[in-house]
């Protein structure tokens, strides 16, 4: 027997060492017995803590993630990593029920907002609450039409107890007042025409104020929908009649001759004058950029 000869710790028989090997076993028939028996240990003799049970063991290497760095967990057996998983999975599934405030698994086809059917009819049926203004309690109706009655049902939008108080709240609010003007902000107030680039406050060409003149000349400085004198019209807002385009000054495409002609312009009063815009943009949809030849 030379030196160098290993022994088979099944067998106990001598054979040549072999390169890139461990030199365990004597051949193949006693690695099977050694893999039957348990005594088998792959890969390197590092140890690790296993992170589901913690019991030490050896024989593996941390495993890569997708990114290619290496990972943080190992685990003793495949029981163990199924078990700590499942642990994962009951955490990001677990939620709290917002009616009843309950903990609970959620199912993966469900909102995960209630722990049951009950609980979700529950917190859509609308509650007693106090009115923001008057502070009095009052449940909110709402009236549906169907085709041969109307049927009111509860919700819980409404802040207010009547439309008096939601008035008098907004008017008292300075955040809502806010949040309205900005909801009515430029291109999101029904009055748009496409800011200054289509529509100038007062840039009416060059034969502007002439033909204003003129326009209230003819119409005896008279609302000609009301009946407004312009000197009535004076004392209530601080100014003069205005003059209504019937069709808008921008739609003519920089023609101020077209635009400023005398059947196009009509006197009207402030409150007129803005009911007869909203009436022409009703009846025929703004479309940014057309122009009448």
């Amino acid at each position: 027997m030379a030196e160098s000869d290993c022994t088979c710790t099944i067998c106990g028989s001598q054979f040549a060492p072999r390169a890139r090997k461990a030199n365990l076993y004597c051949g193949l028939p006693c690695y099977r017995v050694a893999q039957r028996q348990g005594d088998y240990k792959r890969g390197s003799s590092i140890k690790h803590d296993c992170t589901e049970c913690g019991k030490e063991f050896e024989g593996r290497s941390k495993a890569k993630k997708r990114n290619g760095e290496t990972a943080d967990k190992i685990f003793c057996s495949r029981e163990c990593y199924d078990n700590h998983r499942a642990k994962i999975i009951k955490h990001e599934r677990t939620s709290c029920c917002i009616e009843c405030g309950k903990a609970y698994i959620k199912h993966f086809s469900g909102s995960g907002r209630y722990c049951s059917m009950e609980c979700r009819t529950a917190n859509k049926r609308a509650k007693p609450k106090h009115c923001v203004n008057c502070g009095c309690w009052f449940t909110a109706m709402k009236a549906i039409r169907r085709k041969t009655r109307i049927d009111f049902i509860t919700t819980n939008g409404p802040k207010t107890c009547s439309n008096k108080c939601l008035s008098e709240w907004a008017s008292r609010n300075p955040e809502r007042k806010e949040s309205i003007s900005k909801a009515f902000t430029g291109d999101k107030h029904p009055n748009w025409q496409g800011g200054p680039q289509l529509h100038h406050r007062g840039a009416r060409g060059a034969g502007w104020q002439r033909a204003r003149r003129s326009a209230l000349k003819r119409d005896k400085h008279t609302c000609q929908d009301c009946g407004m004198t312009e000197a009535e019209h004076i004392k209530t807002t601080g100014k003069g009649l205005e003059v209504h385009h019937k069709r808008p000054f921008w739609q003519y495409g920089g023609d101020n001759a077209k635009a400023n002609a005398l059947s196009n312009l009509l006197s009207l009063c402030k409150s007129c004058h803005q009911k007869a815009d909203w009436a022409y943009r009703k009846a025929n949809p703004m479309q940014m950029g057309l122009t009448i030849n």
